[in-house]
């Protein structure tokens, strides 16, 4: 069973139906190649938010989408690195390799793409953590608890959670 499949089996069916992306744009706007994991993703999936509390973008979703949110997201990373460069260890779009955020949590910890090493990079107030693979890959594990993220709440994900387009 593939990532997607197994994601797919945990989410269940798309609260709505996804809107058409032009990957084109979207990478020429972005700078950089999105990863097939998120593709394949967004082209099932609208917006999301599962059990309330972390948010997976889109880039076609109307606004906070994947180029809005992001782009508010990296300017609040930028001002955290500027103030302490260890605070965030990581370039940052549009740096070569910089990481840039697909989703975010009602904790305000963002969760980024590091295409510079190909794996998840949660960032928060309680400092930052990586998850080595891919962004279905990172979902999977922590909605099957098989990976906990230090700087998620022990709650999450609740037992039987729910997800919903924002």
């Amino acid at each position: 069973m593939s990532a997607r499949s197994s994601l797919a089996d945990l989410l269940g069916p798309a609260p709505s139906t996804a809107p058409p992306v032009d990957w084109d744009q979207t990478e020429q706007r972005l700078g950089f190649p999105v990863p097939a994991d998120y593709r394949a993703w967004a082209a099932d999936y609208p917006q999301i938010t599962i059990d309330g509390f972390l948010t997976v973008f889109h880039p076609a979703a109307t606004p906070p989408n994947l180029f809005t949110a992001a782009d508010d997201l990296l300017v609040f990373d930028r001002m955290l690195k500027e103030a302490d460069p260890e605070d965030i260890p990581y370039p940052l779009q549009p740096e070569p390799g910089g990481l840039y955020p697909w989703g975010t949590t009602m904790n305000s910890e963002r969760l980024h793409w590091y295409p510079a090493g190909d794996r998840v990079v949660v960032i928060g107030r309680a400092g930052n953590w990586e998850h080595p693979g891919t962004m279905t890959q990172f979902l999977e594990d922590i909605l099957t608890r098989q990976v906990i993220c230090p700087l998620f709440p022990d709650t999450f994900p609740r037992p039987g959670f729910t997800t919903a387009s924002t």
